[in-house]
């Protein structure tokens, strides 16, 4: 956690990062949760997450603490599932360097300390990975799970997330044949889990529009 302390100390310099914060304060003043506007006009450049998730934590911790903190918390995140993912493969002692390795990674790192999308994107998949993993070879019910991270993946930054998956899911299906009988159930429910999360905003959004 201590290459995230201080993320509070400058203002958000990067593009972005003012695009995604004016739009988030302009979300609280209108009280819209539904329509991002910036300058006044709709603006869907990015899906609705990362405004979900900054405009109420501005509205907590104020203009310095609050943009930059669901990043900051989406890296922690992503510590806590690696430590999860690799402790139950391996051992703690296993776990604790990887999730120091990951810790020490420069781009993590400055991505947790940003206003950006990247982070609630790569926390979402990596956890449909690893639930993905856990349907694999311990309780076929995990795939909800990944339905549910697949379509947190979406809200946060499109398709994307969902492209990589599959290819991961592929890769895997394709070169362990071993596990494909495993691969069989609850693709229908989860499709129905994954299009309800994705549904919370382009649904609405789309109605109005």
């Amino acid at each position: 956690t201590l290459p995230l302390l201080g993320y509070w100390l400058t203002g958000l310099f990067d593009l972005d990062e003012g695009f995604y914060g004016a739009i988030s304060r302009e979300m609280l003043r209108r009280g819209d949760w539904i329509t991002p506007y910036y300058n006044g006009a709709p603006w869907f450049e990015k899906p609705i997450l990362v405004y979900w998730l900054t405009a109420p934590s501005i509205a907590l911790f104020g203009e310095d603490f609050g943009p930059r903190l669901p990043s900051a918390l989406c890296v922690l995140g992503l510590y806590w599932v690696t430590w999860h993912a690799v402790r139950r493969r391996y051992d703690d002692l296993t776990a604790n360097l990887a999730t120091l390795m990951l810790a020490s990674s420069l781009l993590v790192v400055a991505c947790g300390r940003q206003l950006m999308t990247d982070m609630p994107l790569v926390l979402a998949v990596f956890a449909a990975i690893y639930s993905f993993w856990r349907s694999l070879t311990d309780d076929p019910k995990w795939r909800l799970v990944t339905a549910f991270w697949l379509g947190v993946s979406v809200l946060a930054k499109g398709p994307v997330g969902v492209v990589l998956f599959f290819i991961l899911a592929g890769s895997t299906y394709w070169r362990e044949p071993e596990l494909r009988p495993k691969f069989a159930k609850y693709w229908g429910l989860g499709g129905l889990i994954f299009v309800a999360i994705v549904a919370t905003w382009y649904m609405p959004a789309y109605l109005n529009n």
